[in-house]
Order: C-alpha cells, then structure tokens, then sequence
C-alpha cells in the first residue's frame, strides 16, 4: 500500500518551488522572530513529557548536529528538516515550531501529540512535506496550510480531526498525496479535489516511484462523489474511500483514471449498478462490500466481464449488496492470480459455477448467505491453494464431494445451514491443517465421523450441531486435545458418555444437547478444568450429579435439564464463584437446595419441574423444607461441609 511505502521515505531535502512571498518580506519576517535554535528549544520545553530523543537538545551544543535536525547546506544555520518520527514525544506542538522558516520537511509521526495544530504552521511557506500521521491531533485541517504552495505532501490520517475538508486543498495541482484517513470528519468531497493531476517523484530506497494516493476512509463524510472525478486524475493509484457515507452512484469516470490499483468503496451507500468499465482498471483490489450496489438477471455484471483479461487482480469482493441474478460463468475466467473472492451476503441464486476450479489461486472463498441451489461441484478440489471456504447460508444440497478432501492447505470449513446430506467423505482425513470446521444445520448421517479425529490440527471449532448423525460418541473424540469449542447437539447419538472426556484440557464449551445419551454423568468430566460452558440438556442421563463438578472452577454456565437426574443439588456448587447460569430443571432432584455462595444470587438459576426440592432463597419461591431430628441434621450438614473441602 502507498500508505506503508511512505513510511520507508528517508529524509530529504526537497528542490523550493516558486511561491507567493518574496525573499525581501522573509528576510523582514525572520528579523521579527526568534533564531532556530531557540525555537527548537521552545519545542521541547512544551512537551509534556521529555523524549529520550532529545535529551542532547541543549544550549551547549550545536543544534544541527540535534537528533532529528537537518540544517540547509545553502543558508547557514537554518534547519532545513526536522523528523522526529516514532521518538516518543507527548505533549502539544508548540506554536515556535513557525519560526522555523526555513523548513521542508516536517515529520512528527507516529507519537503521542495532541491539541490542535498551531496555526504558525502557516508561516513554513518553503514546506513541502508535513507528516503528523498516528497521533492524537484534534481540531480542523489548519487552514494557514494554503499559505504553502509548494506543500506537495500533507499525511493528517490516524488522528482525531473534525469539521470538513477544505476546497484550497485541491487549488495546488502539484500535490502529490493527502492522505487524511481515520479522522472524524464531516461534509463531502469537494470538487476542486479533481484537479490534483500531477505527480512529484518520492524517492525510496533508492528507487523513483510516481505515485498518488487519495485515502479518506474511516470518517464521517458525505454527499456523492463528483461526477467526473475520474477524467483528471490519470495517475491515481490508491483509492481509499471506504467507512464513510457517500451516497449516489459510483462515477463511471474512475475508469479512466487508468493507473488505479486499488479501489477501496467499502462500507458506504452507493447505489444502482456497478458502472461495466470499471473492470477495465484492472486493479489489483476491487472492493465494494457493504453497499447498495445492485445487480440481476437481466443486467449489472458487466463489470466482471473486463476482469477477465486481469492478470494483476488478486482480491474482489463485494460482500453485503443487492446483488441478484446468476453468479455469471465468466467468473471461471478470472485470473488465476486471484486470492480472495468474497460474494456473501448478497441474493445470488442459480448453481455454483462448475468453472470456479479454473481459480487455482484462490486462497479465501465466500459465497456465504446467498441464494445458491445444486451441489457443491466436485471442481472444488482443484482449488489447492485455498484455506478457507464459506459456503453457508445456502440452499446447497447433494453429498460434500470426496475431492474436497484435496485441500490440503484449507484451515477454515464453513458449510453450515444448507441441506447437505449422507455421510461425509473419508478423504476429511487428508485436511491436515484444519482448524475450524462447521457443517452444522445440514442434514448429515451416518455415525460420528471418525475422520475428524485424524486432525490433530483441529483447534478452534468443530459444530456438527442439528444433523442426523447415529450411534455412539466414540471414545476416540477426546483425541482432539486442543479444541476449543465442541458442539453436536441435537442429532440421533445414543449410548454412555465416554469417560475420556477428560483429556480435552483447551475445551471451553461443550454442547451435547438435544441427543439421547443414556446412563449417569462421568465424573471424568469434572477434570475438564477450562470449561465454561458445559450443555447436557434433553439427554437420558439418570443418576446423581456428581460431586465433583464442584471442582470446575471456571465453569460459568452448566445445563442438565430434561433429563432423569436423581438425588440432591451437590453442596459443592456452591463454591463454584464463576456459576451464573445453572439449569437443572425438570429432572427428579430433592432435597434442600443451597443458600449459600453463588446461591446466595440465584436469579439465573433454574430449578422448576424437581417436586422434590425445597427451601433455597426466598426468590425460588420454593416449598420449605420439612424439620429433620437434629442428630441426623447435624451429620447431613457435617457430610455437606466435609465434601465441600475436597
């Protein structure tokens, strides 16, 4: 990106460009001014807390020989540049940096200055490069800053600035970047922008680059973009307009600004159709996600058709638009260069093109919640490149093709919500780097599948919640150490739970709900001691719970409802300090429920449907307990205690 290139610019001292003041009036105004020297020192005085980088700033040494300073080789004594960028400095710009009348380069980047830029600014009338980029700078863009003509390089972004940006700034056509991204202004684009058309050199590392970059992205701005904004800049190369709230339709003049790379519109209102030329910019990035930009089938797609000759295009997307109709085949000719294509969250219909495996280097594809019908095309394993694939939100049907088994690079498997069905394929095995997968909402069969257990990559999420799988969990399913999240709830699996449960050490949640997994609760489970999220309801599990659940100390939400759960609530939950969901409802529990600890709040539990329990704080609305002799009392209360220890 231009905005990381600048980052690499050197220090340089820029050729003066012809300007308004004469060298008489300077010469006066300098006589009325303090020397650089203590200018520079004024500047250090003012902030707030002192940099190492300035610490041989003093009156004892020569101040062009400062840290930071360059003084001009043509007037004596006279700085020249000053770059102090990433030094450290907090505090405010003093208004004596205005003295320095001499100065070119100005570079206070990447530091903790805030207040308002000085408008003595607008006394450097030989500046041409002012960098106050990723600071804390409240206020407008200073309007004094007109008062430097040859000022070709103004970056403000990263800051906190307010109000609108004014029209001088498009009267110097020799600007070369204005980069005023990640502010907080308002207002729209002014015309007079179109006329920045020409171009200065930057030199980095060595190397010439002609280059321009317009980035207002991540402000509040508003109104539509100026019509023929495109036909005066013919050297435009980075466009960065997303986060904003420009509204209309997209100028089909940018497609003359033939040097544009990357196109940035995300996260906008833009309207109507995507103007056909466009895709004969060729970028590299094309992104329009989060828009209104409409498409059907009788018409909008005309901008992928010229993309087909685009070698450079690596990223398209164009996620959450109104975009409906047919994805077009044409996409199976784009480049094979392309590593991200993102279609979600549009009304695209019809049947994945089969041709989409033409796409070989593809690394992110997402055609999540759209319209899409037919079965996943088995063409999908030539995409060998690729890590991650959303399909879900689909219509999707048929079997997932053994070929996906190919991909052996993907890390991310999202087919969730379609109506996939029959067993998964074996060669599931074969991806080794797979560390999320979501086939949920489908409807699978067959028994759990032991393929899974094969990835020992598997560490964020497995979901195969809301299917038909059968049988038994197997043992085996606790191979999966590092996995986080584990949810296969509501499917058709029977039997015990297995007591290997406890060797998932990294699992946060487990979800086991809405099965029929019969006999009484393992204690084993009680080891899973990063657990926070522990849901068994609607099973057959009978028997007690277990006392040593209580050991489950991270433990913030536990559900054992709907099932046939016997005996009393474990005194020992009580201790569990994280507990502030706990549903035990509708089993056939008695006996006293507890008071104390997290008890003590139990507005969040749920106890409805045990007839058999009682007392508990007064917002149950619980039975009371019947009075027991007190010698048999007293040893109930003691066994409580003593368990409660251990």
């Amino acid at each position: 990106m231009f905005l990381a290139m600048l980052l690499l610019l050197l220090p340089f001292v820029l050729q003066p460009l012809p300007c308004s003041f004469s060298e008489a009036a300077a010469s006066s105004f300098s006589k009325e001014i303090a020397t650089d020297r203590e200018a520079l020192l004024e500047f250090k005085a003012s902030l707030s807390q002192q940099s190492a980088a300035l610490v041989s700033w003093n009156t004892t040494s020569d101040f062009c020989q400062w840290p930071g300073v360059t003084c001009s080789l043509r007037h004596k004594g006279r700085v020249s540049a000053l770059n102090l960028s990433s030094a450290g400095l907090v505090g405010t710009i003093s208004p004596s940096i205005g003295n320095l009348t001499f100065l070119k380069y100005l570079n206070l980047s990447y530091n903790v200055l805030h207040g308002e830029i000085p408008s003595t600014i607008g006394n450097l009338w030989r500046l041409q490069y002012l960098n106050f980029r990723a600071n804390s700078l409240h206020g407008g863009i200073l309007d004094g800053l007109r008062n430097c003509p040859g000022l070709i390089y103004i970056m403000l972004d990263q800051n906190y600035l307010t109000g609108g940006i004014p029209s001088w700034l498009g009267g110097y056509p020799n600007r070369v970047a204005l980069l005023l991204s990640k502010n907080n202004l308002t207002g729209t684009i002014p015309p007079s922008l179109e006329n920045l058309s020409s171009l200065k050199a930057l030199y980095v590392n060595t190397n010439q680059l002609e280059v321009i970059a317009f980035g207002v992205d991540q402000n509040d701005l508003h109104g539509t973009l100026p019509p023929n904004w495109g036909n005066n800049q013919p050297n435009l190369v980075f466009v960065y307009l997303g986060v904003n709230h420009f509204t209309g339709t997209v100028p089909a003049s940018l497609a003359n600004a033939t040097m544009i790379h990357t196109l940035d519109l995300g996260d906008n209102n833009f309207t109507g159709r995507m103007p056909p030329a466009i895709g004969t910019l060729c970028p590299g990035i094309l992104t329009f996600d989060a828009n209104k930009i409409e498409a059907s089938g009788t018409g909008g797609w005309e901008f992928i058709m010229p993309l087909m000759n685009c070698s450079r295009l690596r990223v398209l997307s164009f996620r959450f638009n109104m975009l409906a109709g047919a994805l077009p085949g044409s996409v199976a000719n784009l480049s094979t260069h392309l590593q991200v294509f993102y279609t979600g969250f549009n009304q695209i219909n019809g049947m994945i093109p089969p041709g989409i495996g033409n796409l070989v280097g593809l690394k992110k594809l997402q055609l999540s919640h759209n319209h899409l019908i037919g079965v996943l095309p088995s063409t999908i394993g030539l995409l060998k490149n690729l890590q991650a694939l959303w399909v879900d939100g689909n219509q999707l049907s048929g079997i997932i093709p053994p070929a996906t088994g190919n991909l052996t690079q993907l890390q991310l498997l999202t087919f969730d919500s379609n109506n996939f069905e029959g067993p998964l394929p074996g060669t599931i095995r074969n991806l080794q780097q797979l560390s999320s997968a979501n086939l949920s909402n489908n409807a699978f069969t067959g028994p759990f599948p032991k393929e899974f257990f094969n990835l020992s990559s598997l560490s964020y999420i497995l979901d195969l919640s809301d299917n038909n799988f059968n049988g038994p969990l197997p043992p085996e399913v606790a191979s999966l150490t590092k996995l986080a999240y584990l949810n296969i709830s509501r499917n058709n699996l029977s039997g015990s739970l297995p007591d290997t449960l406890s060797n998932f050490q990294s699992l946060l949640e487990l979800h086991l709900d809405g099965n029929s997994f019969s006999g009484s609760l393992p204690t084993s489970i009680s080891e899973m001691r990063g657990l926070v999220v522990l849901n068994l309801t609607k099973n057959l599990l009978s028997g007690t719970i277990p006392q040593e659940f209580g050991r489950m100390k991270g433990l913030q939400e536990l559900y054992l409802a709907h099932n046939n759960l016997s005996g009393q609530i474990p005194g020992t939950f009580q201790n569990m300090d994280a507990l502030y969901q706990l549903d035990i409802s509708f089993n056939h529990l008695s006996g006293q429920v507890p008071v104390h600890g997290v008890f003590a709040n139990s507005t969040r539990f749920v106890f409805v449907g045990n007839d058999g329990l009682c007392g508990g704080t007064t917002e149950l609305h619980l039975p009371a307990c019947p009075v027991q002799s007190g010698k048999h009392s007293n040893m109930k209360i003691q066994l409580q205690v003593l368990l409660t220890m251990f």
